[in-house]
């Protein structure tokens, strides 16, 4: 039912149009985020994570985006339907630090069940470690060495987020 709710606002948001009034170029405003979405490269989660950092400016770190809630994640989805290929894109959740523990890169916990990730999943154990959106809108875990399209944001951080939102390990720590 959940989901539902999240599809019915996607279908009462294709009457809404974006503007780019607030987000710098080359991010596009998306609902109430600044979003760059590439749809023509694939890579692994790390060169996604590289590729979104080389795209910073000024103050604002960019990185994988970050999806909080259902009102952030019904106009991302729709974005990607209207606008890009129907794929699957890297976004910046991991739990390669423990086991089960998803975080996003900007140190704050993924949340979990539906309407984000459908029923059972996350399921892939400590082989499936980042988080992909899905082309069915949901959240789902996968190997970080594949090879997906890339979704990157702005993100206005304070100072102690910053230094807290370094890359995740390669390996797991026990």
């Amino acid at each position: 039912m959940a989901h539902f709710n999240c599809l019915l606002t996607i279908a009462v948001l294709s009457f809404v149009s974006t503007s780019d009034a607030f987000c710098n170029n080359p991010f596009h405003e998306v609902g109430s985020a600044c979003l760059l979405v590439n749809s023509k490269d694939k890579m692994n989660w790390t060169q996604a994570r590289d590729y979104c950092k080389s795209l910073s400016y000024s103050i604002d770190p960019t990185d994988l985006a970050v999806v909080t809630n259902c009102q952030d994640l019904n106009p991302i989805w729709q974005y990607l339907l209207l606008d890009h290929v129907l794929d699957e894109y890297w976004l910046g959740g991991y739990d390669i630090e423990q086991e089960g523990v998803w975080h996003w890169v900007s140190s704050k916990l993924v949340n979990m069940g539906v309407p984000f990730w459908p029923a059972n999943i996350p399921d892939g154990g400590p082989n499936e470690n980042c988080l992909m959106l899905t082309a069915a809108g949901f959240f789902d875990d996968a190997d970080c060495s594949e090879e997906k399209h890339v979704i990157c944001s702005p993100h206005s951080q304070s100072p102690s987020e910053r230094q807290g939102s370094a890359r995740p390990p390669t390996t797991r720590h026990t």
